[in-house]
């Protein structure tokens, strides 16, 4: 399925009007709860990263988790993601896969969409020029 990058008007100061960026939209699920948010298709990331707020509205409390990992940002800042699995489905797609995923106790602009978990699961395609990114999932590639 082909997605369109999506235009944000870009910080003051940068020197530009917009950005554009691969967003996609996603359904998240836990045991009890789902919840629809915003996530950045992040080809640096090497997890996927919720903010305190998914975490709350999947009814996760992230003192719960047995695994913390951390991880560095842009200017050596560090922070403390509780690992939890959850169920993902992209926008437009049948199935829903299960992930580990990391929540932090911060607020995020958008959710991280990674390497691990996201990329392992579907075929992701970027041609920026053209201003879209396409996503294959594993079912279709099996197909072919």
């Amino acid at each position: 399925m082909k997605f369109k990058y999506r235009y944000l008007r870009a910080s003051p100061g940068s020197g530009r009007d917009y950005i554009r960026l691969p967003l996609l939209q996603v359904r998240l699920g836990s045991e009890t709860n789902h919840t629809d948010v915003v996530g950045l298709v992040d080809t640096g990331a090497a997890d996927c990263l919720f903010d305190r707020d998914v975490a709350d509205d999947l009814g996760i409390t992230l003192a719960d988790s047995d695994v913390k990992r951390e991880y560095f940002g842009v200017g050596g800042h560090t922070l403390i993601a509780h690992i939890h699995l959850i169920r993902l489905q992209i926008q437009g797609f049948s199935e829903f896969i299960e992930i580990e995923v990391g929540f932090i106790d911060a607020k995020l602009p958008y959710q991280i969409l990674a390497q691990s978990g996201f990329f392992d699961n579907y075929e992701i395609s970027f041609q920026r020029y053209r201003g879209r990114f396409e996503i294959k999932s594993r079912s279709f590639l099996q197909r072919e």
